[in-house]
C-alpha cells in the first residue's frame, strides 16, 4: 500500500488543493513526477499563468479548476482534448464501482448511477 500523498508545495511549503497538469508543464517547471508544487509557484516556475489547456481532463481538476464546474464545460473541454465525455464518464464510474470507492464527478447528475 502506498503512503498517503503529501500535497505540501515544494517551493512555498504550504498545503494546497490537488490538481493535475500535463507532463510537459511539469517538466517545464523542472519538477519530478512525485513532487508537488502549488499553482502560484508553478506559474512562477514556468513564467506564465496556467491556462485551461495545461490541465488534464480528470476528476481531480473538476472541483478545483475554474471552468471545470459544469457538465457543459466538461463536454467542451473533453471535445477540445479529442475525448468522448460520455465514454470517459462511464469508464470512470465503472472503475469506481470495481474499486468500491465513491466517484468524485461533480456534475449535476447523480453520483450513484453506476
Amino acid at each position: 500500500m502506498r503512503p498517503p500523498r503529501d500535497y505540501t508545495c515544494k517551493d512555498c511549503r504550504q498545503e494546497h488543493d490537488t490538481y493535475i497538469v500535463f507532463d510537459s508543464v511539469w517538466a517545464a517547471a523542472k519538477l519530478f513526477p512525485r513532487e508537488f508544487c502549488c499553482r502560484g509557484c508553478l506559474e512562477k516556475r514556468i513564467a506564465r499563468p496556467l491556462a485551461h489547456g495545461d490541465y488534464t481532463f480528470c476528476p481531480a481538476n473538476f472541483d478545483t479548476v475554474e471552468g471545470f464546474d459544469t457538465e457543459e464545460n466538461y463536454r467542451k473541454l473533453y471535445a477540445q482534448g479529442g475525448l468522448d465525455y460520455d465514454k470517459c464518464r462511464a469508464e470512470y464510474l465503472q472503475r469506481c464501482a470495481n474499486l468500491g470507492v465513491k466517484p468524485r464527478w461533480s456534475v449535476s447528475e447523480p453520483l450513484t448511477d453506476y
